[in-house]
């Protein structure tokens, strides 16, 4: 009877603990959050992006970026606490071509890959903006190898 009780109370423990661990809201960045289709990967910090030679279209796309995405996408794409990083697998363009950039800030999209929340339509935001800030946020991929 004592082994029986002992056996529950590990198992108990045990499935305790891996809720806790796999639904804490401040989990890493590159923690798996659903096993399936959430990004992993390196986080990166501002100081490790490699930031290439920017051609006009991307130099004005930078400063969109910055009045327009920054505050939740982080600076160079990092990701905050309020949005995903770009330097990631999940947003290559084979995953998430430019047309889904597009569509995120024109219509909003729900949440699907992050547990951040749904992201709402960006309406400030100018179609010319739009091409300029992908060019952009393409540029940065590729120079830190998440050009496919």
């Amino acid at each position: 009877m004592n082994n029986k009780l002992a056996l529950i109370a590990i198992a108990v423990l045990l499935v305790g603990g891996a809720i806790v661990t796999f639904t804490k809201p401040n989990a890493p960045k590159n923690m798996s959050m659903n096993g399936h289709s959430t990004p992993q990967g390196p986080v990166f910090t501002v100081s490790d992006v490699k930031v290439p030679a920017l051609n006009l279209t991307e130099m004005r796309g930078q400063a969109a970026y910055t009045d327009n995405c920054a505050a939740c996408h982080g600076e160079r794409g990092i990701g905050t606490e309020q949005g995903p990083p770009f330097l990631n697998r999940v947003y290559v363009p084979g995953h998430h071509g430019d047309a889904s950039f597009f569509s995120a800030a024109q219509n909003g999209v729900n949440q699907h890959h992050w547990p951040f929340g749904n992201m709402p339509a960006q309406p400030q935001v100018t179609t010319g903006d739009l091409k300029a800030i992908v060019a952009y946020v393409r540029a940065i991929q590729s120079a830190n190898g998440f050009a496919q």
